[in-house]
């Protein structure tokens, strides 16, 4: 009798822990699509130790999450809505944001972000990542490191840049000046040759793609560079024009290994129907 009520004791405790949350999370790993439209008092996580599932969430107006963590090729929208914490991109995960907050904004591992609206506090990019910012705001920094890069076309954001560990931010645009001196587009890189934070801060100014007006401190570490960018200017002579479509069609479809001279407007590597859009 004690055996029997030993092994049924068991099966209980068992199907009990099988239906608590673990240590907090809500997890989508499914491989479908999830619309978070109500408040979860928990950390999101997506795609946690599930490669191949690609599975997506959708952050929308009325939901609230504590934080949100994209793994495995995921992807995440945030529509709408809070994050009170910090959003995460791992693993060659996919964000993208629209409108909404949320307190940080982070990739690493290869993963890639969207921004066109929406706010986020801070912003980092790291380990081979890539974001791309064309609206919305970052109210504070905004950091580039680890063979990292951000590619920046409208948006506003309030405090610094920095850039460091061979990052890049390209800043496409006009009406460049670096401490009030017009620069045209060119390539800037460190001062004293040392780390970011080493380095004296300078001002640049502007105006973004999309009219929104650059007016920040920053820093760049050795090995690391801010490019200002004629969007579609292939040939490197300051205007748009045919020549550069000759540039575009001559390197299309590149796949990889792609620079400027191909036709490779927003420098990602390759030359496809994005970088024809720019010209």
């Amino acid at each position: 009798m004690r055996n029997v009520t030993m092994t049924i004791w068991v099966m209980v405790m068992s199907v009990c822990l099988c239906a608590m949350p673990a240590f907090g999370w809500t997890q989508f790993n499914d491989g479908g699509t999830h619309d978070i439209t109500a408040t979860i008092n928990d950390d999101v996580w997506v795609d946690y130790e599930s490669p191949g599932m690609e599975t997506t969430v959708n952050l929308l107006p009325g939901g609230a999450v504590d934080s949100i963590q994209g793994h495995e090729d995921s992807v995440i929208n945030l529509v709408g809505g809070l994050i009170d914490s910090s959003l995460y991109a791992y693993d060659s995960s996919h964000v993208n944001i629209f409108s909404g907050s949320t307190n940080t904004l982070l990739t690493y591992d290869e993963s890639q972000a969207n921004m066109s609206g929406g706010v986020s506090y801070w912003a980092k990019a790291e380990d081979n990542s890539q974001i791309y910012f064309s609206g919305g705001s970052i109210s504070s920094y905004f950091m580039v490191y680890n063979n990292s890069r951000l590619v920046l076309s409208g948006g506003l954001i309030g405090d610094e840049l920095a850039v460091a560990d061979s990052g890049v931010i390209i800043i496409f645009g006009s009406d460049f000046a670096v401490d009030g001196n017009p620069v045209g587009y060119a390539e800037l890189t460190s001062i004293l040759g040392g780390e970011c934070y080493d380095e004296p801060s300078r001002l640049l100014t502007g105006t973004l793609l999309n009219g929104d007006l650059v007016d920040n401190r920053f820093y760049i570490g050795n090995d690391s560079s801010i490019v200002l960018a004629v969007p579609g200017d292939f040939d490197g002579d300051n205007d748009v024009d045919g020549v550069d479509f000759g540039f575009w069609q001559a390197g299309y479809p590149m796949a990889s290994g792609a620079t400027p001279s191909n036709g490779d407007a927003d420098q990602d590597g390759d030359v496809d129907g994005v970088d024809f859009g720019i010209w």
